[in-house]
């Protein structure tokens, strides 16, 4: 009874286990029903996935198969540029060989091209030499034509003056008139008297004619200052008699010829065209709006002035002048003060300043008289 007693306490103990394995199991089993169901759930999920990748995996099966034929045909293309690398290395040696000759030839030609190079060099040396005269000839030729201007402008003078000395002729004749005519109304005239007026009315023609074709620019009228007067041998009269003599003396005048009014509206297209001259390094026709008064700044003169700017104008490779704020101002009947903002660019040098011209008008119109600048 006792042994039975053991073997059922055992089998108790065993059947203990038995239902705690069960419970084990039992939790196990709903633990991997959970997970069968969330892999399913995921199986669902990754479904599509699935046959996305089997639709690149398809893709790229069929681009294996482009790319194999494209390597297929790579490597007859291969085989054929080696074939062509042979031809190549047989021209290379061919060449090789033709090289060795011109080498050969080549020794010689820079003989001849060193020989070429000093027949070059002296044949640039000459034409500096020339191009040196041909400036010093645009110098010239641009000296003359300044000189030619100059002469025009004493042309007009003396035309002005030769029609002026006419009026003062004319009116010095009826000035001689009158003045016989009052003599012969004195009584006791002698021949005295007339051959004085004889000489004063010679004297007064042929110093009117000598003036008025004179050829120096800078000749004064000999009949500047013409006093005609009644003889001091003329007898006193009475009152009533008298010859007034105050009304036939009169002093003739030198006046120069009236320019016509300054045209204002050309100023800006006169500093235009002065800066598209100095743009063009165009320098006679820049050094052509300048008065031949005109006062270079730093003490040097005009003719230095001409050589600096000649060569100024000419050195840089290019010129670029811009000009904006236009300002002018009236100092005179015939001058103008000109202000405006100048910007300067070359390939050596650049600068903004502002630009001040005293300009004033003549007989060719719009000259540069003085020219300052300061910076901005």
């Amino acid at each position: 009874l006792a042994g039975l007693r053991d073997q059922i306490d055992t089998r108790e103990d065993q059947l203990k286990k038995v239902q705690a394995d069960r419970d084990t199991l039992s939790s196990q089993l709903t633990a991997a029903k959970k997970d069968l169901k969330a892999m399913q759930m995921t199986l669902v999920r990754l479904e599509p996935e699935h046959i996305t990748l089997k639709e690149e995996f398809d893709r790229n099966q069929k681009q294996t198969k482009e790319i194999q034929k494209s390597l297929a045909a790579a490597q007859n293309e291969k085989e054929k540029l080696g074939t062509e690398l042979a031809k190549v290395r047989n021209d290379y040696e061919t060449q090789r060989n033709t090289t060795a000759n011109t080498e050969k030839e080549r020794k010689k030609l820079v003989l001849e091209l060193a020989a070429a190079n000093q027949r070059i060099s002296s044949q640039q040396k000459e034409l500096e030499n020339t191009l040196k005269a041909q400036d010093k000839g645009s110098l010239t030729l641009a000296n003359l034509r300044l000189e030619l201007r100059k002469q025009h402008e004493t042309t007009l003078n003396l035309e002005s003056e030769k029609n002026m000395l006419a009026e003062e002729l004319k009116s010095a004749r009826k000035q001689i008139f009158s003045l016989e005519l009052a003599l012969k109304a004195t009584p006791g005239e002698t021949d005295k008297q007339k051959i004085r007026v004889a000489k004063l009315n010679t004297s007064t023609k042929s110093d009117a004619v000598e003036t008025a074709f004179t050829t120096q620019p800078t000749r004064q009228l000999k009949n500047k200052n013409i006093k005609i007067s009644a003889p001091s041998e003329v007898p006193a009269q009475t009152p009533s008699k008298a010859v007034n003599t105050a009304q036939f003396t009169k002093t003739i005048k030198s006046h120069s010829p009236r320019l016509p009014l300054p045209d204002m509206e050309t100023v800006d297209k006169f500093v235009h065209s002065w800066a598209e001259a100095w743009e063009q390094k165009d320098v006679k026709n820049y050094l052509a709006h300048y008065s031949n008064d005109f006062k270079p700044g730093g003490g040097i003169s005009l003719t230095t002035w001409k050589k600096q700017r000649h060569t100024r104008l000419r050195k840089p490779k290019f010129i670029n002048i811009e000009i904006k704020d236009i300002q002018k101002e009236k100092t005179g009947s015939s001058r103008i003060e000109v202000t405006f903002k100048q910007k300067y660019q070359s390939n050596t040098y650049t600068d903004r300043v502002v630009k001040v011209l005293d300009m004033q008008w003549g007989k060719t119109g719009w000259v540069i008289l003085k020219e300052t600048s300061r910076a901005i």
